[in-house]
């Protein structure tokens, strides 16, 4: 599969404690490659905004 090709079988699973901006400019980056990004909020007590921002960047946001 070439760079430019879009994985749409693969699902990126991210797991977030206390996500900072680093997460929100790592998202779009992997956009470019993946079709499905899943993001964990993995019992944050900090970083809640960032999760709030990143819904438009992912698929879908658990909380664990």
């Amino acid at each position: 599969m070439g760079l430019d090709v879009v994985d749409d079988r693969t699902t990126i699973l991210i797991p977030a404690y206390n996500p900072d901006e680093k997460l929100l400019a790592l998202l779009p980056r992997l956009r470019e490659r993946f079709r499905h990004i899943v993001l964990v909020n993995d019992g944050s007590t900090t970083g809640k905004d960032v999760f709030e921002r990143a819904v438009p960047l992912v698929d879908a946001i658990l909380v664990h």
